[in-house]
């Protein structure tokens, strides 16, 4: 299998990929407040209005289901499965 890298650099504030500049267009999502079967369509979606990075963050106090007791794999409740998403 051969896997192609390509060349990031960063000239003048502007990001370059293989020579072309690259807009970084971001957006958040939410998987937690998501029913976990419309994951795929909502990342889908993301892409399609042309967006590149997507960040999201984790809510600890929400995967704490009971003190000192986590759920990251949807265990207890299907929206909490960190790791499917």
């Amino acid at each position: 299998m051969v896997f192609f890298m390509p060349k990031v650099q960063i000239r003048k504030n502007e990001i370059h990929v293989d020579g072309k500049p690259v807009s970084l267009v971001s957006g958040e999502v939410h998987y937690w407040r998501l029913n976990p079967s419309y994951w795929k369509e909502v990342l889908g979606r993301v892409r399609e209005m042309g967006l590149k990075v997507v960040s999201t963050y984790i809510p600890w106090d929400y995967h704490e289901y009971k003190q000192g007791k986590f759920d990251f794999t949807g265990q207890t409740d299907q929206t909490r499965n960190l790791k499917a998403f």
